[in-house]
């Protein structure tokens, strides 16, 4: 009987008991106990499922990874299994635990393959198909354990998907890891604010930014906070990308021939290329962009106002977004930035108003106004 391959995903985060209500999803608690003189004692590597965190969530308040997994799971276009891996996100800065991820990162490969040891068959075999790592990291270079975890995934062509740090974020959080690693997916949200002000994220670097996805979220359940039943952010982007390329893995794992393999760079970029389009947009400040931006084909749109998360207000100044398009137009119709206000004059007087202001033109064109 032939063996059917079948991708397994990966998501590292903060998750509670709300994240397994789904058949496919698994749990791996990468906590540590403290004993009675407070010194901290390891459990064995061997019984990951059984590891039990020093900060359990509490499972009534929905946790950061909770929204993660939710926003995968509505990307999927077909049940796949999950490796949930759970850390504890410190409370006091916001970026994962250190002396938890320094236990976890050198582990993950004994993870997954104690997760495949106990699933695999005879007529079945997983393979990791992608790390999804919405993780905050406040320092200046790569974690050195995760650094060696990830390089080891990626020489099984599993694909690592990140998220760049959220507009307007702590000082300090613009760092994005990715960039310290060649070949991992750095991604950033394609949401506008209310005034039409990109979302798309703070990074130190804009130019790490591979890909853009919908970083808005949804459960009418959910309470986060003051956010009732939403929440955004460059997290709830990464984990769509992460479950679009699972989608491609489902969809031509038949036709692969798993004995030709390409280098992984071109493997990560021929994904990026099946599963994004590349956009133009106009600026307030620069006109059209002569440089595309790219963005997750799946769910496209070029509405602005469905790209509006209405609850945010404080975008990126830099990038007042005036329109998208697949290819810069030829000409612009001139734009109407703010509406004249009304003015009535007393007959014989002279008015004046500079009106320039409340209109802009990025091909230079001349404007001829009316007055009535």
């Amino acid at each position: 009987m032939p063996i059917v391959y079948k991708p397994v995903a990966i998501i590292i985060d903060d998750f509670t008991t709300k994240s397994l209500v789904y058949d496919n999803v698994s749990l791996y608690d990468a906590g540590y106990t403290s004993t009675s003189d407070l010194t901290l004692s390891y459990l064995e590597s061997s019984n990951y499922s059984q590891w039990v965190s020093h900060n359990p969530s509490d499972n009534t308040v929905v946790q950061h990874g909770d929204w993660v997994l939710d926003a995968y799971i509505s990307q999927l276009d077909s049940a796949v299994e999950v490796i949930l891996i759970d850390y504890d996100i410190d409370p006091t800065d916001g970026y994962y635990d250190d002396t938890q991820s320094d236990l976890l990162f050198p582990n993950i490969n004994d993870i997954i393959d104690d997760w495949t040891l106990k699933n695999n068959t005879n007529s079945i075999n997983y393979f990791p198909s992608g790390v999804s790592a919405s993780v905050g990291n406040g320092a200046s270079a790569l974690n050195p354990t995760l650094k060696t975890a990830l390089s080891s995934l990626m020489g099984d062509y599993a694909v690592i998907v990140q998220s760049v740090p959220n507009v307007n974020q702590e000082i300090g959080a613009n760092f994005s890891w990715g960039d310290s690693l060649a070949d991992i997916i750095n991604v950033g949200a394609y949401n506008l604010d209310s005034n039409s002000y990109a979302l798309f994220g703070d990074p130190a670097n804009p130019a790490v930014i591979d890909i853009l996805a919908d970083g808005y979220i949804e459960n009418l359940g959910w309470v986060d906070g003051s956010r009732n039943g939403w929440n955004f952010g460059t997290s709830f982007a990464t984990p769509r990308v992460s479950a679009e390329i699972t989608n491609l893995w489902v969809g031509i794992l038949e036709d692969i021939d798993f004995s030709n393999k390409i280098s992984y760079s071109d493997f990560v970029d021929s994904i990026l290329a099946d599963i994004s389009t590349d956009i133009y947009v106009e600026t307030v400040a620069s006109g059209w962009l002569s440089t595309p931006v790219s963005i997750l084909s799946d769910g496209l749109t070029l509405s602005l106002e469905d790209l509006k998360v209405a609850q945010k207000n404080y975008g990126d100044s830099d990038f007042h977004i005036l329109e998208a398009a697949y290819s810069i137009p030829a000409n612009s119709a001139p734009k109407v930035l703010t509406t004249i206000a009304d003015a009535q004059v007393n007959k014989g007087t002279a008015y004046s108003n500079d009106i320039s202001a409340h209109f802009i033109d990025t091909d230079g064109d001349v404007l001829t106004y009316s007055a009535v």
